[in-house]
């Protein structure tokens, strides 16, 4: 992260300085004023350091934007594995309420009720309350 600003930085301020020290003479090289040579390279350099500094903050913006999604997706993640967990629970004790249901054994039927209404209070609303053996058990021993 620091490396590419710090980079960025350098090229703008080598640019600025390059450009404020420019000896008069002609180049050997492009047959241009030395000065209008080193100051077209300063310019340059100074406008290549400015986008490398811009795309390094947009970049370092983008990745933190990342990160923050990342950890929303695996809180929520985290939520929907407990209540997976909860109804799974509840479906369980259901069963088991279901099963003493049939049985006969409205006592261990009424301790699970508790128990599922606890655990899960919409299954317990919409799938243990519905249970034709469990609610005849729950009618009787009320």
């Amino acid at each position: 992260m620091t490396l590419d600003i710090v980079a960025g930085a350098a090229l703008v301020v080598g640019g600025t300085f390059m450009g404020e020290t420019a000896e008069p003479g002609q180049s050997s090289w492009t047959g241009l004023p030395n000065d209008f040579e080193q100051k077209g390279l300063a310019i340059t350099m100074a406008s290549v350091g400015v986008i490398a500094l811009a795309s390094a903050v947009y970049g370092y913006d983008v990745a933190n934007r990342c990160e923050q999604i990342n950890s929303n997706l695996a809180r929520e993640q985290a939520q929907r594995d407990a209540m997976i967990a909860q109804r799974n629970k509840a479906w369980t004790l259901t069963q088991q309420a279901a099963d003493a249901a049939r049985a006969g054994d409205c006592e261990k039927v009424l301790a699970l009720d508790g128990q599922v209404r606890a655990t899960d209070a919409e299954f317990h609303t919409v799938v243990f309350r519905r249970d034709a053996a469990i609610v005849r058990c729950l009618t009787a021993q009320r």
